[in-house]
């Protein structure tokens, strides 16, 4: 992504350089510089058929309104890094802002063949989802994830609706106080 311009200095506005990444690497890998914080403002989605290493960096969404954060697509693995929502506020519930999305329940639309490893979310949001995989998806695997919120997490973490032959590995819940 420093390739497209990100910065990574949890300062600056990273959302542009990063979608012009994730538009450009459909078929291609996208490793992100090692153990930094890029700030997002507006949603991401992944291009169909990419590799996501996030090599232990943050993804921060600062995202206002219903929006949704990171939406997946076909094909896509998802690795190695924290995604958070932080100093945001939210209009909407449910999947207005899920850190990770896969699909869309209200158009029906599912994407599969997704892998989500070794990725931890950290959120502010008490209503709504940390993981939602829905709109007829299927064959996605969720694996070695930690979800640390709000101690008043009203909500599920993994809401997996409509989804088919879809597995969950390895899920550590931890609640900040």
């Amino acid at each position: 992504v420093k390739d497209y311009g990100a910065i990574g200095d949890g300062t600056t506005d990273d959302t542009v350089a990063i979608q012009n990444a994730l538009t450009a690497a459909a078929d291609q890998f996208i490793v992100f510089e090692n153990a930094k914080t890029y700030k997002v403002t507006d949603e991401l989605t992944a291009s169909a058929n990419t590799t996501i290493d996030l090599n232990g960096s943050t993804i921060q969404f600062v995202v206002t309104g219903s929006k949704k954060c990171f939406q997946l697509n076909d094909g896509v693995t998802f690795r190695n890094g924290i995604v958070e929502l932080a100093g945001s506020s939210y209009t909407g519930s449910g999947n207005s802002g899920a850190p990770i999305l896969i699909g869309d329940y209200g158009v029906g639309t599912g994407y599969s063949n997704i892998l989500i490893d070794n990725i931890a979310i950290i959120s502010n949001k008490t209503d709504g989802n940390g993981i939602v995989v829905t709109g007829d998806s299927s064959n996605v695997i969720i694996r070695n994830i930690a979800v640390l919120g709000p101690n008043n997490l009203a909500s599920p973490i993994l809401e997996i609706g409509r989804a088919q032959r879809s597995e969950l590995q390895s899920l550590r819940h931890l609640v900040c106080r």
